[in-house]
């Protein structure tokens, strides 16, 4: 890997902090520009998502379901049970401790809180050195149960109504599952046929991984720093109303994973197992606050931005830094 490859992967946190410093009031003084580019992002999480799918050996498939049906079981329990206790202790921990006129940023807190596993999971996960197979079916597997629990919960803990639109959902799986590992495994073949034999098949595989790492990196700079540009007016806007909420919910996200790696813990997996669960703790930000916008209007809409795009994905970003780290101290 190049220099700038190793940099892009292991100074992570260092350059997001430094695109927040740098995108938020870029995004204050330009805010056309980053509204302009938000159409980009759909190519952005696609790029993200292509190298952990090509990375996928599919005949491995074949083999290995009592693993993948242990695992399946615990992101259930995480996703059905875990997440939405937390979440209750954090809709109760908002009512007592913070003013009433931040209730309806909760709103979308909320939503946020109980969407299903991130999209971006799978990148994540194998930038953490985790399975990239079993983060995939998290994020499917959540995706499918969505339009059921996330209003039942939302309906106990807010005493309202959301409505959940299933093509929405259906479409983020085909854009950011299908079509990647369709891309993926295309390549994968390329070079296999290629290859005049299977070392240099191997090497060939592993060389090109390399690259579409590099650019997965890329693609996740990217996306932070137009997310950040997007919602700077709605970040610097709530800033001294919300300092209070922002820790709040980056306590409660970070008990989040924390129950997730206890978890794991307790199961016996392994690092790559592991890691795929860790992240499977994690919540979509944008579907969050997209049904937070729509079923209760603007400032709910600011709250998930700030759930979701801020302190989920920051999160998230930490959570990997520790892992690679991990990974560099045991090699």
């Amino acid at each position: 890997m190049t220099g700038l490859g190793r940099l892009l992967r292991t100074k992570v946190l260092e350059i997001v902090l430094a695109e927040l410093a740098l995108c938020i009031p870029l995004g204050l003084l330009i805010h056309d520009v980053f509204m302009a580019l938000r159409s980009t992002l759909p190519i952005a999480m696609f790029l993200m998502l292509l190298q952990p799918m090509y990375s996928i050996d599919v005949s491995a498939l074949r083999s290995g379901h009592g693993r993948r049906a242990r695992f399946l079981a615990l992101v259930l329990l995480l996703y059905l049970v875990a997440a939405p206790l937390i979440t209750l202790g954090l809709v109760a921990a908002w009512r007592l401790l913070l003013p009433a006129e931040t209730l309806s940023l909760l709103l979308g807190v909320v939503i946020v809180e109980l969407s299903p596993v991130a999209m971006p999971a799978p990148a994540f996960t194998a930038m953490a050195g985790g399975d990239v197979e079993l983060s995939v079916l998290s994020v499917v597997s959540t995706f499918a149960l969505a339009p059921v629990a996330l209003p039942a919960y939302a309906a106990a803990m807010l005493h309202r109504v959301v409505h959940v639109p299933v093509w929405p959902l259906v479409k983020s799986i085909v854009l950011y599952i299908a079509a990647p590992f369709a891309v993926g495994q295309a390549l994968r073949r390329l070079v296999i046929r290629a290859a005049e034999s299977p070392v240099e098949a191997r090497e060939e595989l592993a060389l090109l991984n390399q690259r579409l790492a590099v650019l997965s990196c890329a693609a996740l700079y990217w996306l932070v720093g137009v997310v950040f540009g997007v919602a700077a007016p709605k970040i610097v806007a709530l800033a001294s109303a919300v300092a209070e909420a922002v820790l709040l919910i980056f306590a409660f996200t970070a008990a989040r994973f924390l129950v997730a790696k206890l978890v794991s813990m307790a199961a016996g997996l392994g690092r790559r197992e592991e890691v795929a669960l860790v992240f499977a703790a994690s919540a979509n930000g944008a579907l969050g606050t997209a049904l937070a916008l729509a079923a209760f209007g603007a400032d709910a809409g600011a709250g998930a931005v700030i759930a979701g795009p801020v302190v989920m994905l920051l999160t998230m970003i930490i959570v990997m830094r520790l892992y690679m780290a991990r990974g560099r101290e045991k090699s």
